[in-house]
């Protein structure tokens, strides 16, 4: 009987550790683009986001290679929305210009590219992210677009990779590379949900958790920390517990080294 209210206990807490979001931490992401190809999928593993239709409604949008209506698109940014840009073969050089409110020019690409911070740079991004561990990037669109700010380029040339500018009242940051079908080992990167995460929350004008806290992360988060720390504890008393018993044994009863080595005499002198 007395196991029920320590059950009971035990369940409190952990709902109360790990209650999930409210209505006011959500994150209201308008995405369009392939439901496959690991962005959208970056993007639900955040327990904050929740994928709306209505572009009203949205604090963000994210665009994958894909832009239904760049005009209603833009004007929903300068009302004060994010915007997430990731280009792709099927967005030409009008419709980019119409969402980020400037002339641009694409020029495709597929020759292997390193990345690396931008030189001089030091947003919040490049300082949760370790950059010079991406993989290469193949499939993209080199963009010219003299308002945008770069933070991540070329290593070898300075190619513009990932940069910021700001549309009216909205926040937006264009990634370069395809992220549709193509460019598979960087969608394989370890880093690659927690930059998906980390653009949307930014976007959004939000501060996003640390890498090490972010619920994506391949790392050890407080309860699995707990559970080996607790592991550790359990197993350093269990051999220390081990150890007290048998020496207590063995002093009180020597005989018992007879049964234990070959020739006891010999085992105590090159023990003195």
């Amino acid at each position: 009987m007395k196991r029920k209210p320590i059950l009971l206990l035990l369940i409190v807490v952990i709902l109360a550790v790990t209650s999930p979001a409210s209505a006011a931490d959500l994150l209201r992401v308008y995405y369009a683009g392939p439901e496959e190809g690991g962005v959208r999928q970056a993007l639900l593993i955040d327990p904050s986001v929740e994928l709306v239709s209505d572009l009203s409604t949205a604090d963000i949008l994210v665009l994958n290679g894909a832009a239904p209506d760049p005009a209603a698109l833009a004007a929903r940014v300068k009302s004060g929305a994010g915007l997430v840009l990731f280009l792709g073969p099927d967005l030409n050089a009008e419709q980019v210009s119409t969402l980020m409110g400037e002339v641009v020019s694409l020029e495709p690409a597929q020759d292997p590219l390193s990345l690396a911070p931008a030189k001089g740079s030091d947003d919040p991004i490049l300082s949760q992210i370790v950059w010079t561990s991406a993989p290469q990037i193949r499939q993209r669109d080199r963009l010219d677009a003299p308002g945008v700010t770069p933070l991540v380029t070329g290593f070898e040339d300075g190619e513009l990779v990932l940069g910021s500018e700001k549309l009216g009242s909205g926040q937006i940051y264009v990634f370069t590379g395809f992220l549709g079908s193509d460019n598979p080992q960087l969608k394989d990167w370890t880093y690659f949900n927690y930059l998906v995460y980390l653009l949307a929350h930014r976007a959004a004008g939000q501060t996003p958790d640390t890498f090490a806290a972010y619920p994506g992360s391949p790392v050890p988060h407080s309860w699995d920390r707990l559970a080996l720390f607790g592991l550790l504890a359990a197993i350093r008393s269990l051999c220390g517990w081990t150890f007290w018993r048998v020496r207590r044994y063995s002093l009180a009863h020597p005989e018992a080294l007879d049964t234990v080595v070959a020739n006891r005499a010999v085992f105590l002198a090159q023990e003195a």
